[in-house]
Protein backbone atom coordinates (compact mmCIF):
# COMPACT_ATOMS: atom_id res chain seq x y z
CA UNK A 1 0.00 0.00 0.00
CA UNK A 2 1.53 3.58 -1.32
CA UNK A 3 2.29 5.84 2.22
CA UNK A 4 1.63 9.13 2.07
CA UNK A 5 4.47 11.46 3.46
CA UNK A 6 5.25 15.22 3.70
CA UNK A 7 8.54 16.55 3.10
CA UNK A 8 10.34 18.46 5.39
CA UNK A 9 8.31 21.56 4.60
CA UNK A 10 5.23 19.98 5.16
CA UNK A 11 3.93 19.97 1.57
CA UNK A 12 2.23 16.57 -0.44
CA UNK A 13 3.78 14.29 -3.00
CA UNK A 14 1.23 12.92 -5.17
CA UNK A 15 0.62 8.71 -5.39
CA UNK A 16 -2.23 7.22 -7.05
CA UNK A 17 -5.33 7.24 -5.25
CA UNK A 18 -5.64 4.73 -2.77
CA UNK A 19 -8.53 4.89 0.07
CA UNK A 20 -6.94 3.35 3.27
CA UNK A 21 -3.61 4.71 2.97
CA UNK A 22 -5.50 8.10 2.94
CA UNK A 23 -7.54 7.18 5.91
CA UNK A 24 -4.34 5.95 7.88
CA UNK A 25 -2.32 8.99 6.78
CA UNK A 26 -5.16 11.28 8.45
CA UNK A 27 -5.95 8.98 11.24
CA UNK A 28 -2.30 8.85 12.37
CA UNK A 29 -1.95 12.79 11.22
CA UNK A 30 -4.69 13.14 14.17
CA UNK A 31 -4.98 16.46 15.88
CA UNK A 32 -1.81 17.98 13.27
CA UNK A 33 -4.60 17.95 10.79
CA UNK A 34 -6.25 20.95 13.02
CA UNK A 35 -2.70 22.51 13.89
CA UNK A 36 -1.08 22.96 10.88
CA UNK A 37 -2.94 26.29 9.89
CA UNK A 38 -1.02 27.75 13.22
CA UNK A 39 2.23 26.50 12.82
CA UNK A 40 3.22 29.24 9.84
CA UNK A 41 2.47 32.24 8.69
CA UNK A 42 1.24 30.79 5.31
CA UNK A 43 -1.56 28.76 7.25
CA UNK A 44 -3.06 31.47 8.38
CA UNK A 45 -2.89 32.74 4.96
CA UNK A 46 -4.52 29.53 3.76
CA UNK A 47 -6.96 29.43 6.38
CA UNK A 48 -7.88 33.18 5.60
CA UNK A 49 -8.37 33.12 1.83
CA UNK A 50 -10.52 29.52 2.33
CA UNK A 51 -12.96 32.01 4.67
CA UNK A 52 -13.34 34.03 1.97
CA UNK A 53 -14.43 31.93 -0.67
CA UNK A 54 -16.81 30.62 2.08
CA UNK A 55 -18.06 33.91 3.33
CA UNK A 56 -18.36 35.12 -0.59
CA UNK A 57 -20.55 31.87 -1.98
CA UNK A 58 -22.16 30.24 0.76
CA UNK A 59 -25.70 31.82 1.58
CA UNK A 60 -26.54 31.57 5.18
CA UNK A 61 -28.61 28.98 6.48
CA UNK A 62 -26.98 26.67 2.91
CA UNK A 63 -27.52 22.94 3.65
CA UNK A 64 -23.60 22.11 3.77
CA UNK A 65 -21.88 18.74 2.62
CA UNK A 66 -18.37 19.17 3.80
CA UNK A 67 -16.29 16.39 2.50
CA UNK A 68 -12.98 16.26 3.98
CA UNK A 69 -13.87 18.40 6.74
CA UNK A 70 -11.54 17.17 8.93
CA UNK A 71 -11.07 18.06 12.53
CA UNK A 72 -13.44 21.03 11.97
CA UNK A 73 -11.53 23.80 11.28
CA UNK A 74 -14.00 25.33 8.26
CA UNK A 75 -17.19 23.19 9.80
CA UNK A 76 -16.78 26.32 12.35
CA UNK A 77 -16.99 28.74 9.95
CA UNK A 78 -19.85 27.35 8.29
CA UNK A 79 -21.60 27.51 11.71
CA UNK A 80 -20.98 30.98 11.94
CA UNK A 81 -22.11 31.66 8.21
CA UNK A 82 -25.78 29.58 9.81
CA UNK A 83 -25.18 27.27 7.93
CA UNK A 84 -26.68 23.18 8.41
CA UNK A 85 -23.59 20.90 7.85
CA UNK A 86 -23.26 17.05 7.25
CA UNK A 87 -19.26 16.75 7.90
CA UNK A 88 -17.90 13.66 6.17
CA UNK A 89 -14.53 12.18 5.86
CA UNK A 90 -12.37 9.36 4.86
CA UNK A 91 -10.86 9.17 8.39
CA UNK A 92 -13.06 7.82 11.72
CA UNK A 93 -10.26 9.76 13.49
CA UNK A 94 -10.48 13.45 11.75
CA UNK A 95 -14.98 12.93 12.30
CA UNK A 96 -13.97 12.36 15.89
CA UNK A 97 -11.87 15.14 16.14
CA UNK A 98 -14.42 16.86 14.83
CA UNK A 99 -17.12 15.91 17.01
CA UNK A 100 -14.97 16.87 20.05
CA UNK A 101 -13.73 20.15 18.93
CA UNK A 102 -17.44 21.01 18.07
CA UNK A 103 -18.18 20.28 21.30
CA UNK A 104 -15.66 22.56 22.90
CA UNK A 105 -15.93 25.41 20.48
CA UNK A 106 -20.01 25.28 20.47
CA UNK A 107 -20.08 24.71 16.55
CA UNK A 108 -21.75 21.17 16.52
CA UNK A 109 -25.15 22.38 16.76
CA UNK A 110 -25.32 23.35 13.24
CA UNK A 111 -24.34 19.23 12.24
CA UNK A 112 -26.92 17.50 11.04
CA UNK A 113 -24.46 14.36 10.96
CA UNK A 114 -20.89 12.77 11.30
CA UNK A 115 -20.13 10.46 8.13
CA UNK A 116 -17.14 8.46 6.79
CA UNK A 117 -17.27 8.81 3.19
CA UNK A 118 -15.02 8.89 0.15
CA UNK A 119 -15.60 11.55 -2.11
CA UNK A 120 -15.24 9.26 -4.85
CA UNK A 121 -18.83 7.76 -3.91
CA UNK A 122 -21.43 9.52 -2.47
CA UNK A 123 -23.75 7.10 -3.06
CA UNK A 124 -25.16 6.58 0.33
CA UNK A 125 -26.50 10.80 0.11
CA UNK A 126 -29.50 11.91 -1.72
CA UNK A 127 -29.42 13.10 -5.09
CA UNK A 128 -29.80 17.17 -4.99
CA UNK A 129 -29.93 17.37 -1.40
CA UNK A 130 -27.10 19.93 -0.53
CA UNK A 131 -27.03 24.10 -1.93
CA UNK A 132 -23.14 23.40 -0.82
CA UNK A 133 -20.63 20.93 -1.36
CA UNK A 134 -17.22 21.87 -0.01
CA UNK A 135 -14.35 19.95 -0.34
CA UNK A 136 -11.20 21.60 1.51
CA UNK A 137 -7.67 20.18 1.17
CA UNK A 138 -6.94 16.29 1.07
CA UNK A 139 -10.31 15.04 -0.79
CA UNK A 140 -9.34 16.49 -4.06
CA UNK A 141 -5.73 16.61 -3.92
CA UNK A 142 -5.74 12.78 -3.56
CA UNK A 143 -7.58 11.53 -6.41
CA UNK A 144 -6.21 12.97 -9.40
CA UNK A 145 -6.87 9.57 -11.36
CA UNK A 146 -10.34 9.91 -10.27
CA UNK A 147 -11.11 13.63 -10.35
CA UNK A 148 -14.08 12.83 -12.61
CA UNK A 149 -15.56 10.54 -9.99
CA UNK A 150 -14.69 12.95 -6.83
CA UNK A 151 -17.13 15.78 -9.39
CA UNK A 152 -19.33 13.95 -10.66
CA UNK A 153 -20.45 12.78 -7.16
CA UNK A 154 -20.16 15.47 -5.52
CA UNK A 155 -22.33 17.47 -8.93
CA UNK A 156 -24.75 14.53 -7.95
CA UNK A 157 -25.51 15.48 -4.39
CA UNK A 158 -25.91 18.87 -5.29
CA UNK A 159 -29.24 21.07 -5.89
CA UNK A 160 -30.31 23.23 -9.14
CA UNK A 161 -27.74 25.98 -9.06
CA UNK A 162 -25.59 24.19 -6.35
CA UNK A 163 -22.50 25.99 -5.18
CA UNK A 164 -19.34 24.03 -5.26
CA UNK A 165 -16.35 25.13 -3.02
CA UNK A 166 -12.82 23.02 -3.94
CA UNK A 167 -9.89 23.32 -2.92
CA UNK A 168 -6.47 21.24 -5.19
CA UNK A 169 -3.48 22.28 -3.91
CA UNK A 170 -3.47 25.90 -3.29
CA UNK A 171 -6.10 26.71 -5.99
CA UNK A 172 -8.98 27.66 -4.88
CA UNK A 173 -12.83 27.73 -7.10
CA UNK A 174 -16.62 27.89 -6.39
CA UNK A 175 -18.52 27.04 -9.52
CA UNK A 176 -22.28 27.01 -9.84
CA UNK A 177 -24.04 23.96 -10.87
Amino acid sequence: MPQLKRDPVGSQRLVPYDPPAVETYFDQFAEGEWERFDRFALGAIHEHIHNLYLERFVAPGSRVLEIGAGPGRFTQTLHRLGCRIVVADISHVQLELNRRYGAERGFASSVEAYQKLDICDLAILPPASFDVVVAYGGPLSYVFERRDDAVESCRRVLRSRGIRCGLISVICFARRN
